[in-house]
């Protein structure tokens, strides 16, 4: 299972190289109008791998991943752009990262699959209701 965690790094890795991906970090903010950055809140558990979703009040939930150490998220939180700062909220009942997530016509966030604790892929699927 080592081996699978190797192959979706090596595979991110090659996107983010030809540029089908980016790699988003917390911190500046793009203004479209402008084309510039500014500083923004940071979250306040580091992680990678997570999935972010623009709610209809206009947060962006920002669930699951992997910590510094490589180990899968649980907790979520919430990125309210108009003050630009971060809230912890409900955690996942599921470790998971390298999920998806997409927000349903009724607000709800529907998190799925992904990768778990061990390297196990994972079938489940959780809702988020803000």
């Amino acid at each position: 299972m080592r081996q699978l965690r190797f192959l979706v790094t090596f595979i991110m890795a090659l996107l983010l190289l030809v540029g089908l991906v980016e790699l988003v970090r917390p911190g500046p903010v793009a203004h479209a109008s402008s084309g510039t950055w500014s500083p923004t809140g940071s979250m306040s558990t580091p992680r990678s791998g997570h999935t972010a979703t623009r709610l209809k009040n206009g947060k962006v939930l920002v669930a699951g991943g992997l910590d510094e150490s490589g180990g899968d998220l649980t907790s979520a939180e919430l990125y309210d752009p108009s003050t630009g700062t971060w809230s912890k909220t409900g955690s996942m009942s599921t470790a998971r990262d390298s999920n998806t997530a997409i927000r349903l016509k009724n607000g709800k966030v529907l998190v799925v699959g992904g990768l778990g604790s061990s390297f196990t892929v994972l079938a489940s699927a959780e809702l988020y209701t803000p």
